[in-house]
């Protein structure tokens, strides 16, 4: 997903002044059983769908709501903590010197015998 949207679409229905009824009742009608779970679900920009996945755009018109009410689903909590984890997992270096090379490794060097890892897990 890409995040460098800022603002909703020009028909975004969370737009006061969006067209009406762009979307089938029973649209309306899942967002808001969704929005009643507290799982809830990640919603994409509507105008998207077409695009590959990797163009996608997380809707900000639901984004803003979901920040309004201080309260996102468990769902959209997960999302950004994995884009935050995942940008600054892109920033660590696997090359970085004087680590053990494995975990293993790093037990054995502390007293913990390969035997005793296998039998705990």
């Amino acid at each position: 997903m890409k995040y460098d949207r800022f603002e909703p679409c020009k028909s975004c229905p969370y737009r006061r002044d969006a067209p009406r009824k762009l979307w089938a009742p029973i649209e309306f009608a899942k967002l808001l059983a969704d929005d009643a779970s507290q799982l809830g679900k990640v919603y994409g920009c509507h105008q998207e769908r077409k695009l590959p996945l990797a163009e996608h755009r997380p809707c900000v018109g639901w984004a803003i709501d979901q920040k309004k009410r201080r309260i996102p689903s468990i769902s959209f909590r997960m999302l950004l903590v994995q884009k935050i984890a995942s940008d600054w997992l892109d920033k660590l270096d696997v090359k970085q010197r004087g680590l053990f090379r494995t975990l293993a490794s790093m037990c054995r060097a502390n007293g913990v015998p390969p035997a005793k890892l296998r039998s705990q897990s």
